[in-house]
């Protein structure tokens, strides 16, 4: 098991961090945590951890010590740093300290687990002493911003667009820089899990694509690979479930439990598995005695509630997370739902 150690002086913060990681999944154990810097070196010293995920704000050894310590002392250690504050200093030393990602607070449990893949992807090809100092944070950032609206387009079996956002990809890290071969194939590999990932999660019937090497001279290959086999598993899940004998409500209701922070509707639902919305709503109700729509609602509000009581996440974030643009709107249908504001609902949490 690859050994995690959560460095930050308030307790909530390493929970929602342990609460938010799929580390059983990329095969990580939180070995430990520590509430400030001095308390981290003293269990680095001892146990020996593979990833080290620190705040930077804390009492006493802060996290740019503790980070510049890490780097000189043992530079093979995967870095993670969270904070609260966008700050140029903190960055800066993060890059210095050659760490993998800087996300900000509120965490978005989607970029945390995007960045634990790849440290773990790193420990298990061998590959952190030869690129650790290589393989640049925002040439990362430019990678994970585009996976959302690829997976999206995706599971929206939006095949044009899908080869729209990999051109677009494509000229961004042109524009930054020129990629070695060793960065081809790392985009190239992190686009094939999130490929596999979208399968299980859309259903798509066939065993995952092999993680194999890619190896080419060319980034313009590479994007077209990948858009190619992108392209190829949207058709696959086309004809799938166009030509499926029977409609498979199971299957919908899993789309809709994956997908339901993405504004999708009836409509959408019904286009991407190629029914009427008149005939798929009967049916849905029929099957599971709740409308679509509500049942979009309820997922969305009970998720809403679980980050605002239990994870103490701001509630503008917690909107967004959750597929409510309009923060008022939000309010309004919380309220409507539960009977009490989300405000009000965060302090009886916290007097009872």
């Amino acid at each position: 098991m690859i050994k995690v150690l959560i460095v930050d002086d308030e307790e909530l913060n390493r929970d929602i961090i342990k609460r938010f990681g799929n580390w059983e999944v990329y095969g990580m154990n939180i070995v430990g945590e520590a509430a400030d810097g001095l308390e981290a070196i003293r269990f680095i010293v001892e146990w020996s951890p593979d990833i080290v995920i620190t705040d930077m704000r804390m009492p006493g050894m802060d996290g740019t010590e503790l980070l510049h310590w890490i780097h000189e002392q043992f530079p093979a250690i995967k870095l993670i740093v969270v904070s609260g504050y966008d700050d140029f200093v903190y960055m800066k030393q993060a890059i210095l300290s050659k760490a993998k990602d800087y996300l900000l607070k509120p965490i978005d449990p989607i970029e945390l687990n995007a960045i634990l893949r790849v440290c773990r992807d790193e420990i298990e090809s061998d590959m952190a002493t030869e690129q650790a100092g290589v393989f640049d944070i925002e040439l990362m950032k430019l990678i994970k911003n585009a996976m959302p609206a690829i997976a999206s387009y995706f599971s929206d079996l939006d095949a044009d667009n899908v080869r729209a956002a990999f051109r677009q990809l494509a000229a961004q890290i042109d524009a930054y820089k020129r990629l070695e071969a060793f960065e081809m194939e790392r985009v190239y590999q992190e686009y094939l899990f999130l490929l596999n990932e979208l399968m299980v999660k859309n259903l798509v019937d066939g065993d995952p694509l092999p993680l194999e090497a890619f190896r080419c001279s060319s980034w313009e290959t590479v994007v077209e690979e990948l858009a190619k086999l992108y392209v190829s598993k949207i058709e696959a899940l086309i004809h799938q479930r166009k030509y499926k004998k029977k409609l498979n409500l199971q299957d919908i209701k899993s789309y809709i439990e994956i997908n339901f922070a993405r504004p999708i509707t009836v409509e959408k639902i019904a286009q991407v598995y190629f029914v009427s919305y008149v005939y798929l709503s009967r049916a849905f109700k029929s099957e599971f005695a709740i409308n679509i729509t509500d049942y979009i609602q309820k997922l969305r509000l009970e998720k809403a509630k679980e980050w605002i009581v239990f994870n103490q996440i701001p509630i503008k974030a917690v909107a967004e997370m959750c597929g409510y643009e309009d923060i008022a709107y939000f309010y309004r249908v919380f309220k409507k739902y539960f009977g009490i504001s989300p405000g009000e609902m965060r302090k009886k949490q916290e007097g009872s």
